[in-house]
């Protein structure tokens, strides 16, 4: 049946529908493992629903299609331990705030209620020795970034609308992120598949990483845009929706008031629901990954769920609300990307000039893209000038992380450098640290004979690797 929701404003999660499958349907490429025309319900597990039409605007909240209560799943994310989030359940899928599919129903250990005893109230049977079902759920990043994935050829044949829109969001995300999507080959047996979503209409996916034989899926329907897709690739990556970052409430109100009963587990931060996470950057109301005011899961629709902490509680004028933008990662995505693709080494450094006996930092210990690097006084305890390098799977060369911003060392068309998105694709952000003998420092040289050189204006890329100590430098490990 319709929800009560069908004329509220979303601009939130993505999720996902079943794009109809054409004549000229493939059969599964042995060489790169693009498509596969394996039976949905038969590889999934999840049942799919063909009833619904696919009017609704409401693509990535599954606001329509949360038919059930709050239940809680036994999940571990990121390292957080065992925990009981709450959790919906649609169609044998078992999801996360909306669109982060953690599963199906039939392998995770639910409960109603969330501190059950062993056998007791809404604890389910323990399961089998041996099945996949688990009295917790693991979920990691993706080991090196890389996500392997393959794309259902029956759901989204090619030249399809639908694929292009796939394909175009997988370029996107491998030129603007630290992530690495490639195709699925023979030898691999962990990936994700990208089908359609069993409800017909939204948008979702896996959260994060699981070893086989746990099913990795993201479920996209026919009106999900090329900037819903890549939100949920942030999080196969693993990132959470912005508005639950611990911060928010400096920045956001969220108005429980307004939102319908059993619902107010889709706006809680990570911190309540007791997991692990890392806000990266400020709070950013352009991220791809923040919902806009308007949720469809609103008491009053009239009103939003949330709007801006420096306006009044009942100011929704148009300065005080926002839309969520679907249009790419945000700087901030990006950083959080780089900080989930590369973790957080041990192996940090000070970038310390010889010439002037200072270290590099972003100017001002800025976390903003294009931020020019400068040259300071070193101090150990200032994570701006932390630095480490990391190398994207198939790359020559490494890339330059700060630790406070999570952003890299880059050239920008000028010779200036700066601090930029972290990608693997970028020349002007791949560095090599080259020796220059017994008890010298290194030169921080890039394609084409260039050399990073320090002054007390700055930090630029010469055109030069002259044998100079504005060009020497070292690495203080901490």
């Amino acid at each position: 049946m319709r929800s009560p929701f069908t004329t509220a404003l979303l601009a939130a999660l993505t999720t996902t529908t079943i794009a109809a499958c054409g004549p000229d349907e493939r059969s599964l490429d042995a060489a790169d493992g693009r498509e596969t025309t394996d039976v949905v319900e038969a590889a999934d597990g999840i049942e799919v629903d063909e009833d619904h039409d696919h009017t609704d605007e409401h693509l990535e909240l599954g606001a329509l299609y949360s038919d059930g209560p709050t239940r809680f799943a036994r999940v571990d994310l990121f390292g957080s331990g065992p925990r009981l989030v709450p959790v919906t359940v649609r169609h044998g899928g078992v999801y996360f705030q909306g669109d982060m599919l953690l599963g199906r129903e039939a392998d995770l250990h639910l409960v109603d209620d969330p501190a059950p005893v062993a056998g007791g109230k809404g604890a389910k049977a323990p399961p089998a020795p041996g099945a996949l079902k688990s009295a917790v759920a693991i979920r990691t990043p993706w080991p090196n970034g890389e996500i392997v994935f393959q794309i259902d050829g029956n759901a989204f044949p090619a030249g399809s609308a639908m694929r292009n829109r796939i394909d175009q969001a997988i370029a996107n995300v491998n030129a603007n992120t630290m992530i690495k999507l490639r195709p699925k080959g023979a030898a691999d047996l962990a990936f994700l598949r990208i089908t359609r979503h069993p409800d017909g209409v939204t948008c979702s996916s896996f959260l994060g990483f699981a070893p086989p034989p746990v099913p990795m899926l993201m479920q996209l329907g026919p009106d999900c845009s090329v900037g819903n897709i890549m939100h949920e690739f942030g999080h196969s990556a693993g990132l959470y929706h912005e508005q639950s970052r611990a911060d928010r409430d400096q920045h956001i109100r969220v108005r429980f008031d307004n939102i319908v009963d059993d619902k107010e587990a889709q706006f809680q931060t990570y911190l309540v629901d007791g997991l692990a996470g890392q806000d990266v950057g400020t709070f950013d109301l352009g991220s791809i990954m923040m919902y806009g005011s308007f949720t469809g899961f609103e008491n009053n629709l009239a009103q939003p769920a949330m709007n801006k902490r420096s306006c009044a509680a009942n100011d929704f004028s148009a300065g005080c609300v926002w839309s969520g933008q679907r249009n790419g990662f945000s700087g901030t995505d990006a950083a959080g990307l780089a900080r989930q693709v590369t973790g957080d080494p041990i192996a940090k450094f000070k970038i310390r000039n010889v010439a002037q006996d200072r270290c590099l930092r972003p100017t001002g210990a800025s976390t903003a893209e294009g931020a020019a690097i400068e040259v300071v006084a070193c101090n150990s305890a200032h994570k701006s000038q932390r630095w480490y390098t990391w190398r994207r799977p198939g790359m020559a060369r490494d890339v330059v992380v700060n630790e406070h911003s999570r952003h890299c060392l880059a050239r920008n068309a000028a010779g200036t450098l700066v601090q930029s998105r972290c990608t693997g694709v970028d020349a002007a952000k791949q560095f090599t640290f080259q020796g220059l003998g017994l008890f010298r420092g290194e030169q921080i040289q890039q394609s084409g004979g260039r050399c990073v050189l320090a002054s007390a204006n700055g930090a630029s890329v010469s055109s030069s690797c002259a044998d100079t100590t504005s060009r020497e430098f070292t690495r203080d490990y901490l």
